[in-house]
């Protein structure tokens, strides 16, 4: 028996193996390269047809990767990341900065573990290493690399950070009443260190920095439209007494005879 489709007659096994028509409903889905490239298809039987290949792959020949239904939980330092997982055969693979690949490389190449981290060490707002405590390891952000021991910064061997040194600019979470314009001058003590993730879905998240306390004037570098905003901020002086009201940084002449290198 012969069948008519797009202009031209057809046995039903020429539909089948030429155009992926199937004698039954199919099941249509959608599979992945290492790109996270979408490969849409059906599964038919025990076959899988994908359109881009014109072909039928046996199932246990399918050299694409399926989404699965499970996820796995990492850390970004003290963030928890949900990573979806995709599976060819018997190769669980998960997503992470639009790609697949194995937990192990991202663990070795982003520092991301199973466990949350604690923050070691800031310089200049930006975390520079973190530690795990139950891999025992720091992640220094620098080479990129698990060490058994702390990395040494030549401008501060505690690893502190010098994040209350007169010129270091960081990204802070603005604690105060009001909304401050750009260039505004704020006391530290209104400013939550943060850091910034955009993890693979897309959502900005921030983490507050608790292991330090921010002394002396800052200057503003954005405008802040409502409480409890992100700001970038630059430290111009050690003395916060310059600022008379907390809930009104514009200091407008109480600052004309202060000079500061910007």
């Amino acid at each position: 028996m012969l069948y008519y489709y797009n202009n031209n007659w057809y046995s039903y096994n020429e539909l089948y193996e030429n155009f992926g028509i199937t004698a039954q409903p199919a099941n249509p889905c959608t599979f992945y390269d290492l790109s996270l490239n979408e490969y849409p298809g059906w599964e038919y039987e025990s076959n899988v047809w994908i359109i881009q290949d014109n072909h039928w792959y046996p199932i246990n020949e399918l050299p694409y990767y399926k989404k699965l239904d499970d996820t796995l939980d990492i850390y970004l330092i003290d963030q928890l990341i949900p990573l979806d997982q995709y599976g060819l055969r018997d190769n669980i693979l998960v997503a992470y900065d639009d790609q697949l690949n194995a937990y192990n490389y991202f663990h070795q190449n982003y520092g991301i573990t199973e466990t949350p981290s604690r923050i070691h060490y800031i310089k200049d707002g930006i975390i520079k290493c973190w530690y795990n405590q139950d891999i025992n390891l720091f992640w220094d952000v620098d080479t990129k690399q698990w060490l058994e021991i702390a990395p040494t910064y030549s401008d501060d061997t505690t690893g502190a950070g010098n994040i209350n040194q007169i010129g270091a600019t960081g990204m802070f979470l603005y604690m105060g009443n009001d909304t401050p314009s750009y260039g505004t001058f704020v006391a530290g003590s209104l400013l939550q260190p943060i850091t910034v993730a955009f993890p693979s879905s897309g959502e900005l998240n921030y983490t507050r920095i608790n292991t330090h306390t921010i002394t002396g004037t800052w200057r503003i570098l954005s405008d802040v439209v409502k409480s409890e905003s992100i700001v970038l901020a630059k430290k111009v002086s050690d003395d916060s007494s310059l600022i008379t009201n907390s809930d009104n940084m514009n200091l407008g002449s109480n600052i004309t005879s202060i000079q500061y290198d910007f």
